[in-house]
């Protein structure tokens, strides 16, 4: 039997809370009865059955508020469950490998699965339409060596990761690991990816005790004379 990390705080998440009581039951049980990628075929009438309780087919997916979303005819992906179980995808571990070709299959970016997330309302849509130009779209959606990537520059690094810098991590350090690494490996990933890989670098380290700080800041000393 399969086991699978979960979020101790899912219920007080905004979009589970939000959700109406059977399908707070139909999310944990996509959680329990999707595959290793996430992806779940559609079997409403089995859930209902399962759950004991009656689920609207018209309405699953709306109200699920985003947390699942339907990848195509019968087929319906939890759009965190991945990034929450792997973290960052490693093509050279057989297991994230597996997750990888099974997404590519379905035509979605196993480093970006977040985009298949619906808009929250068309008021946010209408947002992000009039902020985002359409090159800077098409750029944040390209898959691209570390190295032609905005994030060589450590300033949009800094602050793209503000929580980093304000722990005084430092960002140089994994900047530099990680290009090396992208060019040795020739791996090419979207923005949100190469964000991503900062994140799941940094915990990786973290949890071995091994973060990489700047030196704490030291006040500067001003010398007094008092015959001066």
């Amino acid at each position: 039997m399969a086991k699978r990390f979960i979020d101790t705080g899912l219920f007080r998440k905004p979009s589970v809370r939000a959700m109406k009581a059977p399908y707070k039951a139909l999310f944990i049980y996509l959680l329990c009865e999707c595959d290793h990628a996430g992806v779940w075929d559609v079997e409403l009438d089995v859930a209902e059955a399962r759950l004991g309780m009656r689920l609207d087919p018209e309405k699953a997916i709306t109200e699920l508020g985003g947390s699942v979303v339907e990848v195509r005819p019968g087929k319906w992906l939890l759009t965190d469950f991945v990034e929450f179980q792997y973290g960052v995808l490693n093509p050279a571990n057989r297991v994230h490998a597996s997750v990888i070709s099974r997404l590519e299959g379905l035509g979605i970016d196993p480093n970006d699965t977040p985009k298949n997330k619906p808009l929250v309302s068309p008021l946010e849509g209408a947002k992000d339409k009039d902020k985002d130009t359409q090159e800077g779209k098409e750029r944040a959606s390209a898959k691209t060596l570390f190295a032609n990537s905005r994030f060589t520059d450590i300033e949009v690094v800094k602050s793209s990761l503000p929580e980093l810098e304000q722990e005084r991590v430092d960002l140089t350090h994994y900047r530099d690991a990680i290009r090396n690494w992208s060019d040795t490996k020739d791996e090419r990933r979207t923005e949100r990816g190469w964000l991503a890989t900062f994140r799941q670098w940094t915990k990786t380290d973290r949890d071995k005790g091994a973060l990489k700080k700047l030196a704490p800041l030291v006040p500067e000393r001003v010398s007094w004379n008092p015959r001066a």
